[in-house]
């Protein structure tokens, strides 16, 4: 029996996909999946995009990008120590995605964009996945992108859809301070956030939880879901989301400070 073949789209630079994706693979027996991974730029080139550099200062503020800068200054150096101390891999909370594929000898290619001809020409004509995965992605699939795959494209999401559907929705739960978060793993469609809910796990979100212990108890929930998903195959069908007409976008200025307000340990490493 043919291996499937399971294709991981995440972003270039991610402080949390890498463990999910870790966990997962670790889950799975090795006979029976082959990995490939995509990996995109966390900063478009493109200018009119709300990921780019000046779509980030505009919308969010030079003392955002400041803080996610400084964020990762200090994810590097906790990398760098773990290295340094030689800490085994299946217990390295802080990764990148390239460290996966050089330790699980994954398949990598890189895109400006997933929807970009080069792209699906690769996935259609050379790769062609059964399973597509996006772990934490920035981009939304066109259907060129969508169809390349035989069985399922799927999507994991940081949140408890409806709820927090869209972007920053660990952000949006800091700035708003609620009580509940969780992980949801859907069907994608050319929509945003709005496939069938295959599961959904909530989790309780404590007083002491910051960007970076929210996003961790997403990608340790999120491993423990996706493994199953993926090891029951076929995927399920799931269930169509309950209507919502929320839809978050990046966060503003003013909410950024609303966060920082509300939250005095946002900037620790846990």
């Amino acid at each position: 029996m043919e291996k499937c073949k399971i294709l991981f789209l995440t972003p270039e630079i991610h402080f949390f996909s890498p463990v999910l994706i870790r966990r997962t693979i670790g889950a799975l027996p090795v006979e029976d999946f082959e990995f490939h991974m995509i990996l995109t730029p966390k900063i478009s080139r493109s200018k009119k995009s709300s990921s780019s550099l000046r779509g980030i200062i505009r919308k969010s503020g030079f003392r955002y990008l400041l803080y996610m800068f400084l964020l990762k200054l200090k994810f590097d150096f906790s990398r760098f120590m773990e290295i340094l101390a030689a800490k085994a891999f299946d217990r390295r909370r802080f990764l990148y995605p390239r460290d996966l594929c050089r330790h699980f000898k994954i398949g990598l290619r890189r895109f400006e964009s997933v929807n970009t001809p080069q792209c699906v020409e690769y996935l259609r004509d050379q790769l062609k996945p059964d399973i597509i995965v996006s772990v934490f992605f920035n981009q939304i699939l066109k259907q060129e992108v969508l169809a390349s795959a035989k069985e399922a494209a799927l999507n994991v999401h940081p949140s408890p859809l409806p709820e927090y559907r869209g972007m920053a929705p660990i952000m949006w739960m800091l700035a708003e301070g609620a009580k509940e978060g969780g992980v949801t793993i859907h069907h994608m469609n050319e929509k945003i956030d709005d496939g069938r809910i295959i599961r959904i796990r909530r989790f309780e979100i404590e007083q002491s939880d910051n960007y970076f212990s929210l996003y961790s108890k997403a990608a340790d929930v999120g491993a423990e879901m996706l493994a199953g998903v993926l090891e029951s195959r076929p995927v399920p069908e799931g269930e169509s989301q309950a209507p919502s007409t929320m839809k978050y976008g990046p966060v503003s200025c003013e909410i950024f400070e609303t966060i920082l307000n509300r939250n005095a340990h946002f900037f620790d490493i846990k």
